[in-house]
């Protein structure tokens, strides 16, 4: 799909900013990098996470967002786009998962590491249903540094805390009290 010249790229958004979705709700905690992520995950059913236990307030808020109505319209757009529509009918309803495009263009994101830029987004897209994807990333994209930030901020002051509780002899190491 095109407009004005240019390829639509909102699948690809809406990949990334999914992935992002799983990151935050916790699904991703056990594949630290990218490149471990899977087409999989996407097609799972990956329900919100509600606990805000142990992250920032910055962490929690855009994980709230991303888990309400355009969170959920993102995932359904991205699990909708290589559906193939079977039979002969228009009004057919029997659908069908085109796997072999679906991995090889989400293995393709993954290798991007998903980084973008305010730039990389299409927020001109004149369909809103594309747009929604760009504009969902771009938001995304707005607050990672800070969610990284403020997440940084709480594990130190956790530290800090957790060592106010133990004794340390002159190079840093817990000495035992008993």
């Amino acid at each position: 799909m095109e407009f004005e010249g240019k390829r639509s790229r909102y699948f690809e958004y809406g990949v990334v900013a999914e992935y992002y979705r799983l990151i935050l709700n916790g699904y991703c905690s056990k594949k630290s990098a990218v490149k471990n992520f899977t087409p999989d995950m996407l097609l799972r059913e990956n329900k919100p996470v509600e606990d805000e236990v142990g992250h920032s307030k910055s962490w929690n808020s855009i994980k709230n967002y991303l888990n309400k109505s355009d969170g959920i319209s993102n995932h359904e757009t991205v699990l909708q786009y290589y559906n193939l529509q079977q039979g002969t009918s228009a009004a057919s309803k029997n659908m069908s998962l085109d796997r072999v495009s679906l991995n090889k263009e989400v293995n393709r994101i993954i290798s991007s590491g998903l980084r973008y830029s305010a730039d990389d987004l299409q927020l001109d897209d004149p369909l809103k249903k594309r747009r929604i994807s760009s504009e969902l990333l771009g938001y995304i994209i707005e607050r990672v540094d800070s969610i990284v930030e403020d997440e940084k901020a709480s594990l130190k002051a956790a530290l800090t805390k957790l060592q106010s509780y133990l004794d340390l002899d002159e190079t840093g190491k817990a000495v035992a009290n008993w």
